[in-house]
């Protein structure tokens, strides 16, 4: 599928996009920052490459949402072919539904076509041929594919959400918007009408889980064990026995103080295997302090530093209500409910749209790699029915976290920046000569 790299592979000035996609976030139009693509020979070498230092590259090809470079790819694949009289060929993976009339705004204000449409034939024989082409590059690598994320991610109206009001609202903090003239995704798709009158699905709001479902299928066909997916990805599903691969892992990416405490508990209750995605403390392509002049994106944090990530509980997200606020720094009270969640482990982010060099993620990852290997004395056991509060509750040892992070804060500037230092440069010289 040549497209995927021809045209979903490059930026460019193509109001249509069948040439390329348009740039987004400063990306320009001549693929120096947000175009290109790994060859095959690449991705091979780069399976190999972490294999030989232990790392496992777990690829995440997000579907049905955030999807717009396959979707308008596969577009320009059917036009090739169609105008080649060759429409079964053409019709083979398109991944749209080509009377969807839905007015949809995405996350990142694109419209319907970076949604792929779960009822279109093509989509699975899409998500099939992808899954089946990186699992064997993945051999060819000495690395077997054995968990694959689906994303699932995001896949709604943004001004739909709870930013935005009406046009006769008197909200000043949200958008107006003529919000009978908006659509869910494929609310307007014949296909999808007509997927759902069959009984497959209730509504368009589960066609997401319907799908991710679907593709579990495909994984464990290809020898694929472990499935993950963010978790609006499977909200319409009733467990991990709902996916035919033999494990289901789930990245949670509420905040702390939107819930992430009650979130992890239902996860882990279910059966699912739980990795802690907290935006208010591991998105790394947030700000680093509250200053009009730092860049990123701040929804989920005005700043994270390093010793806000170090301070993470991970094993008792209530705990860090004591610790730090919310977003704008105002207190919050989170109280444990229910026995102590199971967490496979933590992650850091980095949506590298906005970010533009080393910088923004050091030192923040050596404070997160400190987190996810090394249980603090301060770290509270969970316990049920313990409620914490900034300012209102004392159960943290303050004087032990401040004593913990000032050796580590000494580690990292005597020991640490001085590696990185000198290694940065070498890695960039280094990526220069192979380019």
């Amino acid at each position: 599928m040549p497209e995927l790299t021809s045209s979903g592979g490059q930026r460019c000035h193509d109001l249509t996009e069948t040439r390329c996609l348009l740039p987004q976030l400063g990306s320009g139009p001549d693929n120096r920052s947000g175009g290109g693509y790994l060859t095959r020979s690449e991705y091979v070498n780069l399976v190999r490459y972490a294999s030989d230092r232990f790392v496992e590259i777990v690829p995440e090809i997000d579907m049905p949402g955030h999807a717009r470079a396959a979707v308008v790819s596969m577009e320009a694949r059917y036009q090739r072919l169609h105008a080649q009289n060759n429409e079964a060929a053409a019709r083979e993976f398109r991944l749209l539904d080509p009377a969807d009339t839905s007015n949809t705004t995405t996350v990142q204000f694109y419209d319907r076509r970076s949604f792929l449409n779960p009822c279109v034939p093509g989509a699975q024989r899409f998500a099939s041929k992808i899954i089946r082409e990186v699992a064997s590059m993945h051999r060819e690598g000495g690395a077997p594919l054995s968990t694959w994320h689906f994303g699932g991610d995001e896949t709604k109206n943004i001004l739909l959400g709870s930013g935005f009001q009406n046009l006769d609202g008197t909200d000043a903090s949200k958008g107006r918007v003529n919000l009978a003239a908006q659509d869910k995704p494929w609310a307007r798709s014949p296909q999808c009408t007509a997927f759902i009158a069959s009984g497959k699905a209730t509504s368009v709001d589960e066609l997401p889980s319907y799908f991710a479902r679907e593709v579990s299928k495909i994984m464990s066909t290809n020898g694929i064990g472990t499935m993950a997916a963010w978790q609006d990805g499977i909200k319409h599903a009733s467990g991990p026995r709902d996916f035919a691969t033999s494990n289901m892992m789930v990245t949670m990416w509420d905040t702390i103080f939107w819930g992430a405490a009650d979130t992890v508990n239902s996860l882990s209750s279910q059966g699912y295997k739980t990795v802690l995605a907290l935006p208010d403390y591991l998105y790394f392509d947030f700000p680093w302090s509250i200053n009009q002049s730092e860049r990123d994106y701040y929804w989920g944090s005005h700043g994270t530093d390093s010793f806000k990530a170090f301070s993470l509980a991970p094993d008792n997200l209530p705990q860090n209500a004591e610790i730090m606020g919310d977003r704008d720094g105002n207190p919050f009270a989170v109280t444990s409910a229910g026995p102590a969640p199971k967490i496979e482990g933590i992650q850091w982010q980095a949506w590298a749209e906005v970010m533009r060099n080393d910088q923004q993620a050091y030192p923040r990852l050596l404070a997160l790699a400190e987190r996810a290997w090394h249980r603090a004395a301060w770290e509270r056991p969970y316990r049920d029915g313990e409620r914490y509060a900034l300012g209102d509750t004392d159960k943290v040892d303050k004087t032990a976290l401040a004593q913990d992070w000032a050796g580590f804060a000494s580690v990292v500037q005597n020991r640490e920046l001085p590696k990185l230092t000198r290694a940065i440069p070498n890695v960039r010289q280094s990526i220069l000569a192979n380019c």
